[in-house]
Parts: C-alpha cells; sequence; structure tokens
C-alpha cells in the first residue's frame, strides 16, 4: 500500500509539472482573495487566427513551433507601434519597432502571440497568427470613457 500511494504521489508531480512546462497550467497571479479570474485561455485554441483583448495576456505563451505562417503587420493605429512576441514562458520580446503607416512581414508559428502596444508599451491587441489574421492591420484604439 505504501508503494502505491508512493507511485501515485510520483505521477501526480510528474502531471503537474508537464501542465506547468506545456503552459497549460498557466494562471496570472491573483488580485486578492475573491478576485474575478478570466476564464484561461491557451494560444493552441485559435489555430484559424484572432485578435484577442489585451486582459487575455497573461493566459498566453508560445507554445510548439510546428505549423509556419507568413504574417504581415500593418500600422495604420497612427503613432509607433511596437510588437512583441510572447515567448514560451509568457514574456514579452520585443521584435520590431514600426512607425505609422509602415508595415512588415515575418514567419512566425500559429501558436505564438503577439502584443501590439503603442510607443509607452500600452497594449492595443493581441493577434494570433492563423489564416484569418495573415493581414493584421493595426487600427487606432477606441478612445475610452
Amino acid at each position: 500500500m505504501k508503494q502505491l500511494k508512493t507511485d501515485y504521489f510520483a505521477f501526480v508531480t510528474l502531471l503537474a509539472i508537464g501542465l506547468t512546462l506545456t503552459g497549460c497550467a498557466k494562471q496570472p497571479a491573483s488580485n486578492g482573495p475573491g478576485a474575478a479570474q478570466a476564464a484561461p485561455v491557451n494560444a493552441s485554441m485559435f489555430a484559424n487566427g484572432a485578435v484577442l483583448p489585451c486582459s487575455d495576456e497573461p493566459y498566453l505563451n508560445s507554445l510548439e513551433s510546428l505549423q509556419p505562417i507568413k504574417m504581415v503587420f500593418q500600422n495604420l493605429q497612427g503613432s509607433t507601434a511596437n510588437f512583441y512576441w510572447l515567448d514560451y514562458q509568457g514574456h514579452r520580446k520585443l521584435f520590431r519597432t514600426v512607425e505609422a503607416g509602415r508595415s512588415f512581414s515575418i514567419m512566425t508559428f500559429i501558436t505564438h502571440p503577439w502584443v501590439v502596444t503603442d510607443a509607452a508599451d500600452h497594449c492595443s491587441e493581441i493577434v494570433m497568427p492563423g489564416p484569418a489574421t495573415q493581414t493584421a492591420v493595426i487600427q487606432p484604439s477606441p478612445p475610452s470613457g
């Protein structure tokens, strides 16, 4: 019986490590007891491509690099924009700063999120590469308030 408990504990520990390494268990820090948590988001959920709200950033990270795709980003937001790749741990990695009215193309993967920010690094949107977002046009953010 003792061996069975030890084997079960080892299995559960390895499972938890595996989920953490694959990004499946990634959760943002709580803002205190009873804080509302957004639904978990996983990059593999958007194989067709999607534009996500900035509030999803804490839940995202790059996954496997299996399905390459060519992306074109067009900056039409009227000011300089920064383009960040979210790495495998969900950290922003600055890829390029693009002046207003300019565009660039890259080879990336469909499970690699891209965060677009203004010059002050305030998130504008998150782009998940895919057929529906192969050309991502970054528009001005609507006025808040």
